[in-house]
């Protein structure tokens, strides 16, 4: 788990979702998360991330932007590994490194 405090900016959320792992999709079924299910394009058994471009449940509107916070995918719960992960994965967007903020 990562020791960087996550700003909600999006930046990670409206990249690649090739993001959800087989034990998400196992958890949502296990929770009755249809809502989120839909969503998912599977290959086979295997899911292949959202169907499409962007995370279907970031709203920038809301306070921490995820709208299925409590059950987001292990991949979100886990980002950002480290500056060179966030950096990567975002293209140079994530907003945690730029120099008003601090991290902890």
């Amino acid at each position: 788990m990562s020791s960087l405090k996550c700003l909600h900016c999006g930046a990670c959320c409206t990249v690649d979702t090739d993001i959800v792992k087989p034990s998400d999709v196992e958890r949502w079924k296990a929770e009755g998360r249809r809502d989120i299910l839909n969503k998912i394009k599977m290959v086979g058994d295997f899911p292949a991330g959202f169907k499409e471009d962007k995370c279907p449940f970031y709203d920038k509107n809301l306070e921490k932007g995820c709208l299925i916070e409590d059950t987001k995918p292990l991949v979100c719960r886990n980002f950002p590994l480290n500056k060179k992960h966030a950096m990567g994965y975002t293209k140079g967007k994530c907003v945690i490194f730029e120099k008003k903020y601090k991290y902890h």
